[in-house]
């Protein structure tokens, strides 16, 4: 009889570890329940840059002297294309730029598509059309405001013989910032427009004149409206 128990004890006993195994191996489970292996890892994809912008600026340039001289003027140190990288713009090559220089030579595909002409000659090019054109023989001047009205369809060039007061107070900067609407490398106008909407604007000072702060004046303020509800205190110049 003894020994009969401590058969039955052992069927007992090694059913169990069986099932035990089962149930750790991811087979079974209570009342018929699937018990996974093991967590699965998140197959959600990283963050990605944007590879494709729009809107974006095309600049066709030829190696001729006229198109050249245009471009260097454009390229010099302290010059328009140095001031709007001040503003947040990224000038290049690639088509995640804000404006993108194409060789006329180079890619004569796209000065094709895009019926590009009269060299230098700047498109503003949204949801695959161009919607705003500057072409050499424009009388406007080439400069960052034309660039800046081609690329947001604003006008923002400053009045003639109006001084803008030096700042006695500026907003503290640091480094390391928040997308705004989705963009890494917003510019300017973006940033500012972003800031006096509907998520944003109630969170400002009404006497903050944004549009006279720098640009990582305003992308630290952004910052910091989304990590603490509110913008830190001004701070003297210097």
């Amino acid at each position: 009889m003894l020994d009969r128990r401590h058969l039955l004890a052992s069927l007992v006993a090694g059913s169990f570890s069986l099932l035990s195994q089962d149930v750790w191996a991811g087979k079974t489970g209570g009342r018929g329940m699937r018990v996974p292996e093991k967590p699965q890892p998140s197959r959600r994809p990283p963050l990605k840059y944007l590879h494709y912008r729009e809107p974006r600026l095309l600049f066709f340039s030829t190696n001729e002297e006229p198109s050249q001289a245009q471009l260097a003027r454009l390229q010099q140190p302290g010059g328009e294309f140095a001031l709007l990288a001040d503003r947040g713009w990224e000038i290049g090559q690639q088509s995640n730029d804000h404006l993108q220089l194409i060789s006329v030579e180079q890619r004569p595909d796209l000065v094709a598509r895009y019926q590009a002409n009269d060299f230098p000659w700047v498109g503003c090019l949204t949801h695959g059309e161009i919607v705003r054109v500057y072409q050499a023989s424009d009388k406007a001047e080439l400069d960052r405001w034309t660039l800046v009205w081609l690329l947001t369809g604003t006008d923002r060039r400053p009045a003639p013989d109006v001084e803008i007061p030096p700042r006695e107070l500026v907003y503290p900067s640091h480094n390391g910032h928040w997308i705004v609407i989705g963009d890494h490398a917003p510019i300017q106008e973006v940033v500012i427009s972003h800031l006096h909407g509907g998520m944003h604007g109630h969170q400002i000072p009404a006497d903050w004149k944004l549009e006279d702060w720098t640009y990582p004046e305003l992308r630290s303020l952004h910052d910091d409206l989304h990590r603490f509800g509110r913008p830190r205190d001004l701070v003297q110049v210097g």
